[in-house]
């Protein structure tokens, strides 16, 4: 409950804000807390699609472990592909479940790769991961992720020089902190609206939410020194009209990261479908076309 207070305040701070331009690079330490990972994973059983057509895939589900928490998720496989494949680990925004994720994971899985979808511990009241909520936190969820890219990885299935990361808004920071720790292992990273202000909000305005951890972990974190260890290809997308993370924070990226295509969606708020709150209008059409041609431009091994 309190997170979603920051979230509130946050969403009315930058209301005011959204025009006050490009937010200055943070001054804090770029350390940020790395909790031990120990995943496992276990062994998936197979869930017949409901469409199998030409370009169709099985899903499975998959739960990984990591410092004794179970963590949920679900494997899309390509039917009859040969492999190893290509694999995309997608995490998603706060207070939601991978749920909002897998009409992505559908066009990934046509594409041709693995895509592996999951709920973050304690990511939101409907998770299916172990955690509370009240334990939550971005390095939290960045623990996840190393749990989850560590285990995806080892699948025969996929090849593990070919992995890639895609979240949107907090599941974007997560992912770019987490390409920025692991960076041999990840092949590139797409991120939609990703949240690089939640870092400089719960600075600004953690006390509206009190003394959490969420808000304790990122006091002195600056979030630009922390992604910019990635040098690998980046896509970023981002609509001119998110008042919740504006676009100016996707800029600044931009200029950080060394190989970034950066792509503004005019008309277009935080999120881009139904499945993530998109508020005026679907714009899958228009982005997901970007994310396709990402992929397909790295689909040869190195």
């Amino acid at each position: 409950m309190k997170k979603r207070i920051l979230w509130i305040a946050l969403a009315l701070a930058l209301t005011l804000a959204a025009c006050t331009g490009r937010p200055a690079a943070g001054s804090g330490s770029s350390s940020a807390p790395q909790p031990e990972n120990t995943p496992a994973v276990e062994t998936p059983s197979p869930v017949p699609t409901e469409q199998p057509a030409p370009g169709s895939f099985t899903v499975s589900e998959m739960r990984v472990e990591r410092d004794g928490l179970s963590i949920y998720g679900q494997l899309y496989t390509p039917d009859g592909a040969e492999g190893p494949l290509p694999a995309v680990i997608l995490s998603h925004s706060a207070n939601v479940t991978s749920d909002t994720m897998h009409a992505y994971c559908e066009k990934i899985a046509r594409q041709g790769f693995v895509a592996y979808a999951f709920d973050f511990c304690g990511g939101s009241k409907d998770s299916r991961s172990d955690g509370a909520e009240a334990d939550m936190t971005v390095f939290t969820e960045v623990a996840d992720l190393k749990a989850v890219l560590q285990a995806v990885g080892a699948l025969d299935c996929v090849d593990s020089s070919r992995v890639f990361l895609f979240g949107t808004s907090q599941g974007g920071l997560v992912s770019a902190i987490t390409a920025a720790d692991c960076p041999a292992d990840v092949r590139g990273l797409i991120l939609f609206y990703p949240a690089f202000n939640i870092p400089e909000m719960a600075q600004k305005f953690g006390s509206y939410a009190g003394d959490t951890a969420f808000i304790e972990s990122l006091k002195d974190y600056d979030v630009y020194a922390g992604i910019q260890a990635y040098t690998g290809d980046v896509l970023i997308l981002h609509g001119t009209k998110d008042f919740i993370v504006p676009s100016s924070y996707s800029e600044q990226a931009a200029e950080v990261y060394q190989n970034c295509e950066l792509h503004l969606i005019e008309g277009a708020s935080h999120g881009f479908n139904e499945e993530n709150y998109a508020m005026f209008g679907d714009y899958d059409a228009e982005t997901w076309p970007y994310a396709e041609a990402f992929l397909a431009a790295h689909t040869q091994p190195e």
